[in-house]
């Protein structure tokens, strides 16, 4: 077996002995900036009215003013212009044109891959039960499209693929000479029980479709083009790990128009670790997929937000790599064909459903993960393979256990030798309590080692505040120094806030100091009008057991301003479904109640989001989050 590893979406691939000099790269965002090695063209992207043939003509004429190369169709009225001088101009031109309804750039996008070489772990993990799956379902029958750099068509273990499209070379031959596209189809459908090399998920078919040049870039024309084909052209399911930052119309309008012809469309949420939406990931009809690591935690790398929809391993994945190799690689782009697979194994026993309910389904038999019910940094959770395809499902995975201090009024005891442990779930601050007796200096340190890689993945913010909440001093050094310090002087209670900014687990164990010494009581100081955005809540963020029968109520750090609460402000969602549900809302006084229209159910995860409120005042309070758990 040749084995190789995945560096930033590009395949090197030691087959001779020698691993090509790429540089390893963590950003996942849509690369057409200034420092993206990319093609450079000026294209635009142009829709043009519904027919009406003065209009069009219109357009046609605006087209030939801009460009020296006629228009190319790519499908549902949008047309590719190539040749222009200046873009600017060129944009100006054709927007004021009556028979062209919108005007944008052929953005750049590409792979999502692995920063980092790593040794051989097989990737079909305990977490999602493939072997159980595999006694139930096949995948046979099912079509999966890799829309991507092509698929190897001739690899020891993928089955024959089918006749595909090559929108880069503009023909037939969907080959791969970058190994990012041939590595996603052996996660999806690499052969099993053959003797050789590894298994993929299903046993699907698969329909290449290349989208990407041979470094792993690609245009939205070619992109939305590949998707439009896959879907006319058989696929039931189309995998897209690809994305970029910015979201475009042609690439929502072909994700539409697969969806509306059958195809469920399953994205990677994208490799650069922050909360920016990647697209197509983000659009509301894809299935956003980010990373898990070994112990089912989301994995450092992932691009998060509410966007996210469920995760899938992502780190120590082996696959198929052009020239009968084989690779290890971390990424989303690696969790999305896991997903995809899932799908293709639901979807073989299950022929006549829709679009709509086999993506419920993945959602609905996702497992509980990271902080408790769906969240923006593991979705509703780990895709349950077994689960979704008739086994017994999973409620949730082990990840953490309840976590204390997550409130000022729950803050725990401070003293010289308190800890943050790496088990605090993602997004959550842990707070700290401390009384004094008599006028005092109280000096707290924050301290967090470098990670064993050299990279501090955490930035430690800290906060300290009076017995009525208000703050007295914080510290969010960003300059990388790991440590942080507040001071104040106080003759009563303080807590202490402890923060990742990056939202992620702490890679180490943040160590607090504390000093105390006399103060003169002229000196004692009063807190600001800025206090956290919870004080309490019931049930507490983070807990289990809380009553299904009860009301959820939060009090506030601040009163609101009436007009700031509406429904997407105040969000109470199901973490079975990952949706919505209809609730109440009433205020008294600095506490917000929320009941909700048809009650909880038992034993399941919600959690509830405070979005955009504002104080009574007008200032913005900060985003906040409550997850928990109700009893059986």
């Amino acid at each position: 077996m040749k084995m190789s590893s995945v560096i930033s979406g590009v395949l090197a691939i030691a087959l001779a002995g020698a691993i090509p000099a790429v540089a390893p790269s963590m950003a996942s965002a849509e690369l057409d900036g200034p420092s993206a090695k990319a093609p450079s063209a000026k294209r635009l992207l142009v829709k043009l009215a519904a027919a009406d043939v003065s209009a069009r003509s219109s357009a046609q004429d605006a087209v030939a003013r801009v460009s020296t190369r006629p228009p190319e169709a790519l499908g549902g009225d949008w047309y590719l212009v190539r040749g222009i001088d200046d873009l600017t101009e060129a944009r100006a031109t054709l927007a004021a044109s009556p028979g062209v309804r919108r005007v944008q750039v052929d953005h750049i996008r590409r792979t999502f891959g692995d920063p980092y070489y790593r040794r051989y772990q097989p990737y079909l993990r305990a977490s999602m039960d493939i072997d159980t799956a595999w006694k139930r379902s096949s995948g046979r029958g099912v079509t999966v499209a890799v829309v991507d750099t092509g698929v190897d068509p001739n690899h020891e273990d993928l089955p024959k693929p089918l006749r595909g499209r090559d929108f880069v070379g503009g023909d037939n031959d969907a080959s791969d000479p970058n190994g990012h596209g041939t590595f996603v189809a052996g996660v999806i459908a690499a052969k099993r029980n053959n003797g050789r090399g590894i298994a993929g998920v299903s046993r699907a078919a698969i329909l290449p479709v290349r989208v990407l040049n041979a470094r792993g870039f690609g245009r939205d024309s070619a992109i939305s083009r590949g998707i439009r084909w896959a879907a006319s052209n058989g696929a039931d399911v189309i995998n897209l790990s690809l994305g970029g930052g910015r979201s475009s119309r042609i690439l929502r309008d072909a994700v539409r128009a697969a969806t509306r012809k059958g195809a469920l469309v399953v994205a990677a949420s994208g490799n650069g670790g922050g909360t920016r939406p990647m697209y197509p990931a983000a659009y509301t009809q894809v299935v956003a997929v980010g990373a898990t690591d070994l112990k089912d935690r989301m994995t450092w790398f992932t691009d998060h937000g509410a966007w996210l929809d469920v995760v899938a391993p992502g780190v120590d994945i082996a696959s198929t790599v052009p020239r009968n190799g084989y690779a290890i690689g971390d990424g989303t782009s690696f969790s999305s064909p896991l997903v995809a697979g899932a799908a293709a194994l639901a979807l073989s026993d299950h022929r006549r459903w829709s679009v709509s309910k086999l993506r419920a389904a993945l959602i609905r038999g996702a497992a509980d993960a990271g902080p408790v019910g769906p969240d923006p940094f593991t979705g509703v959770g780990v895709i349950d393979v077994d689960g979704l395809v008739g086994g017994r499902a999973k409620s949730s995975v082990s990840t953490t256990g309840p976590t204390p201090g997550t409130t000022p009024v729950t803050g725990l005891p401070l003293g010289r030798d308190s800890v943050v442990p790496t088990s605090n779930p993602e997004g959550t601050a842990r707070w700290f309590r401390l009384a004094v007796a008599g006028p005092t200096r109280v000096t707290v340190t924050a301290k967090m080692r470098t990670a064993k890689s050299g990279v501090r993945r955490g930035d430690i913010a800290l906060a300290m505040y009076d017995s009525s909440f208000g703050r007295l001093d914080s510290s969010n050094n960003r300059s990388g120094a790991g440590k942080e310090t507040v001071r104040a002087v106080v003759d009563d209670v303080i807590y202490v806030r402890v923060h990742n900014t990056r939202e992620t687990r702490w890679p180490s164990t943040v160590k607090l100091g504390l000093d105390q010494a006399g103060a003169s009581a002229a000196n004692v100081q009063v807190g600001s009008a800025l206090r956290p955005t919870l004080v309490e809540t019931t049930p507490a963020p983070e807990s289990y057991g809380a009553s299904p029968s009860g009301d959820i109520a939060l009090l506030l750090g601040s009163g609101l301003a009436a007009n700031s609460i509406n429904p997407s402000s105040v969000q109470l969602i199901d973490g079975e479904t990952g949706l919505k549900m209809s609730r109440d809302v009433s205020v008294s006084g600095q506490t917000l109640t929320i009941t909700p229209d048809s009650g909880l159910g038992a034993g399941r995860t919600y959690s509830v989001t405070l979005i955009g409120l504002r104080t009574a005042g007008g200032r913005s309070l900060d985003d906040a989050r409550v997850g928990f758990r109700t009893v059986s």
